[in-house]
């Protein structure tokens, strides 16, 4: 209804069905994104826009597809460069949680270039480790590298969450440079 009243053109449909992307003429827009919670509905619409789009001719089209799994979306960027075409269709796979954990990093700094917070090695504390404090606990780990490269010392990371051991494990097992970088409790 908010959409409605702002003027918004709403269509009820399967975002992922080729009908309700051709119903809504996708292939004709300059940007498609697909920001649902499935990664593979996310993908079908790529897909289907795709087709769609090389269908016609003329025009340009960017195609921002969400992928909340960090492992497969780095695998679907990698392939989309892999497939070396280059036409007027733009492919672009993201994580609303690495976007947001990369800005939230930048301007709230858990340490400086130095790898300090006033004279003093960080502790992090992240409270619940589902996709976006998983993705702080990553991302922060990855800012850390360097300083640990340089100075050998890790970074200190609390994490608070019901399952905290299993998840922490789990993003160790995805990142394995992460034990080895971070202490970890």
């Amino acid at each position: 209804d908010w959409c409605k009243e702002k003027g918004v053109i709403v269509v009820h449909g399967n975002a992922a069905a080729r009908e309700t992307l051709e119903q809504v003429r996708a292939h004709k827009a300059k940007y498609v994104i697909a920001l649902t919670k499935d990664d593979g509905v996310n993908a079908e619409v790529s897909v289907h826009t795709r087709n769609l789009f090389k269908q016609q001719k003329g025009g340009a089209l960017t195609c921002l597809i969400h992928i909340s799994d960090p492992m497969l979306c780095n695998l679907l960027k990698e392939e989309e460069i892999k497939s070396n075409e280059m036409d007027m269709f733009r492919l672009e796979f993201f994580s609303v949680f690495e976007t947001g954990a990369r800005i939230v990093l930048r301007e709230h700094p858990p340490f400086d270039e130095s790898g300090t917070v006033n004279g003093e090695l960080p502790c992090m504390l992240v409270v619940g480790l589902g996709q976006m404090g998983g993705s702080l606990v990553v991302e922060a780990a990855r800012k850390w590298n360097r300083i640990y490269t340089n100075t050998g010392k890790r970074l200190r990371m609390i994490l608070i969450d019901k399952a905290a051991n299993p998840k922490s494990e789990l993003l160790s097992i995805r990142y394995p440079l992460l034990k080895k970088i971070c202490d970890i409790v």
